[in-house]
């Protein structure tokens, strides 16, 4: 398992290291749920929103599927890794616990209707323990256009709002995608 995405922006962390860790966390976590908690606004770290907006807030293995004006956060991703699906109509925010497989992930995708022809975003943690090779290689197969994009720094923080993901942490924002919109099929 390869770590670190970003070669010399981090120290390398080794299968070692994180060894006695990922045993001890692998499997420990529920089963993949839908969140519907929204909030009005959210004001923390340098992500701020009023509170005539909705802010839906993804905890550890949820999700949330957006179809309108709603921003999505999660935060806290560093030895998970999140992930964000978006159709025509639609934005899919995931926060992928350690020891969930691709294979529940993918079955939750599908479950929503994201089944091919999406554009996807694999985020891990600066420390991912989560085996994001296999859920790529399943990605690959069911995208329109994928991407991985790993946390340079701790404690990760997405954010989608409108077409925009932000990639950041509690102190800096890292990178801005801008999604495109995928053609109807015929």
């Amino acid at each position: 398992m390869e770590l670190n995405i970003y070669k010399n922006t981090i120290k390398k962390n080794t299968k070692g290291e994180f060894s006695l860790y990922r045993k001890k966390i692998q499997g420990s976590f529920g089963e993949i749920r839908e969140t519907r908690t929204k909030k009005q606004g959210f004001n923390q770290y340098i992500y701020n929103y009023s509170k005539d907006t909705s802010v839906i807030d993804v905890g550890m293995d949820q999700f949330s599927i957006k179809t309108n004006n709603e921003v999505l956060i999660t935060y806290g991703i560093i030895t998970c890794c999140g992930l964000i699906a978006m159709d025509q109509d639609r934005t899919f925010l995931m926060h992928i616990s350690p020891g969930t497989s691709a294979k529940q992930v993918i079955k939750t995708l599908e479950d929503n209707q994201f089944k091919h022809d999406f554009q996807s975003v694999l985020v891990p943690g600066f420390a991912c323990f989560t085996d994001y090779k296999d859920l790529l290689v399943k990605l690959k197969e069911r995208s329109s256009s994928y991407s991985i994009h790993q946390f340079y720094g701790k404690y990760g923080v997405i954010v989608v709002e409108n077409k925009n993901i932000i990639i950041g942490n509690n102190i800096n924002i890292e990178k801005k995608i801008k999604m495109k919109k995928i053609p109807n099929r015929l």
